[in-house]
């Protein structure tokens, strides 16, 4: 995979299928980043944390999610018993991100790079927390919602799986105060549905303008508002 000729264009490493590759792409964009699965981002995130998300479904007696390994399948589920261990899942703690008795709330931050300054911040009903249905989506400071050291860790884990561009979803548990990461993008189609028009200018004005300046292309496309 090579530039065009004369043309400073980024090449992307864009999989067609959602299991993991064998062999990196060093010139592509995330062409090193050859697994998303929710089993190997968990290990990497153990690693990278200090602290689990994952749990066995086998021996726990509190409430944990089972999902799919693959990622965008939607289906999590909540079990409240040990259960057996089923191929294809992965079993994890449930994050309390309850923000009221009726919304949760997941925080996606955009990784291009290093982790951006906003984020989007995403709420949906408690009864449909595994569901792609958003009650609202707003941009937000990412220094205003995490700790300048909660922010390197997340970037540490994004360059650990090797990505260089794409959205990270992680969580903060109302009842230890941390952060989880629970699943990793690298082919987003953001920003979110939901999102204001002004949100949405500003997000992708800023995605821009540290794409151009990270994989050192001179010209991007531009992004234009309806009033231009």
């Amino acid at each position: 995979m090579k530039e065009s000729e004369g043309q400073n264009r980024p090449v992307f490493f864009w999989p067609d299928r959602a299991s993991p590759y064998e062999n990196p792409i060093p010139e592509a964009i995330n062409g090193r980043c050859l697994n998303i699965d929710k089993d190997f981002i968990s290990a990497a995130f153990e690693n990278v944390f200090g602290y689990r998300i994952l749990v066995n479904p086998k021996a726990t007696e509190t409430p944990y999610v089972r999902k799919s390994l693959r990622n965008a399948a939607h289906d999590g589920i909540v079990i409240e018993k040990p259960t057996k261990v089923e191929e294809g899942y992965v079993y994890q703690r449930l994050i309390d991100n309850r923000i009221n008795d009726e919304e949760i709330e997941d925080l996606r931050l955009i990784f291009i790079g290093e982790i951006l300054p906003q984020f989007y911040r995403r709420t949906r009903l408690t009864d449909k927390r595994f569901k792609n249905v958003d009650t609202g989506v707003y941009l937000e400071r990412t220094l205003s919602y995490f700790a300048q050291a909660e922010i390197d860790l997340v970037g540490e884990l994004c360059r650990k799986v090797g990505l260089d561009y794409g959205e990270v979803d992680v969580l903060r548990d109302r009842v230890d105060g941390k952060i989880y990461v629970v699943d990793v993008n690298r082919t987003p189609f953001g920003p979110p549905r939901k999102i204001s028009r002004a949100d949405e200018v500003a997000a992708v004005k800023m995605m821009g303008e540290f794409f151009s300046q990270t994989f050192n292309i001179e010209k991007y496309s531009r992004y234009r508002s309806e009033s231009d």
